[in-house]
């Protein structure tokens, strides 16, 4: 199905040229008129983020800038994403299943983007492991390597929680992973700060 990038920007009257300069200075993000052309031809397909930042600029959701959606207006807002999403999923329950199946995979895709900045800022990266990070995160032009991030991201938040308030089976499976990132992956047995920070959450955990 072809994308409607070429009719959301013809409702804007911009040349090729001049949203690249709009998308430059609104959204800092950087994209030749020759990549966009590309895209609205079908000659090229964007990357997920990049789907993402031209449904910011356009304002709609990213399933119809792409063409596979009929909702038009994104539910998504970054601020409080939480409270769009229930006051939106009653209502599209009852609508038909494509249309609650493109509500959920706009948000999906939102928010497993905000996660991914967020995280991206945390102090032990590097300013070469944030860089790195950025181009990975870009290069996923996928749904469903994207659904299966965020099925990994939610059962591990969920599997959190349960250890936090005590549940054991959840505490022992918490440890398991800890240890294999930490230990077989990350291969920090001999990283004192790291073992007394796990110790100390470990404690924590105990105590509950």
């Amino acid at each position: 199905m072809k994308n409607r990038l070429r009719e959301l920007r013809k409702e804007k009257g911009l040349t090729l040229n001049e949203l690249s300069n709009e998308l430059l200075e609104r959204l800092n993000f950087k994209i030749g008129s020759n990549a966009l052309g590309k895209y609205e031809r079908g000659e090229r397909e964007p990357k997920l983020d990049t789907w993402s930042k031209l449904a910011n600029f356009f304002g709609v959701s990213i399933g119809y800038i792409q063409g596979i959606s009929e909702i038009r207006a994104s539910s998504y807002n970054a601020s409080d994403p939480f409270s769009d999403f229930y006051n939106n999923l009653s209502d599209l329950q009852k609508r038909d299943s494509n249309s609650y199946a493109d509500f959920l995979r706009d948000m999906s895709t939102r928010s497993f983007y905000e996660i991914c900045q967020v995280l991206n800022t945390v102090r032990h990266f590097s300013e070469a492991d944030v860089e790195k990070n950025k181009e990975l995160i870009s290069s996923i032009d996928s749904v469903g390597v994207m659904s299966d991030f965020v099925d990994a991201i939610e059962e591990l938040f969920k599997l959190s929680l349960y250890a936090y308030n005590g549940d054991r089976k959840a505490r022992s499976a918490l440890n398991a992973i800890k240890k294999v990132i930490y230990d077989d992956y990350l291969e920090l047995d001999n990283d004192d700060d790291t073992k007394a920070i796990a110790s100390y959450l470990a404690n924590k955990l105990d105590e509950r």
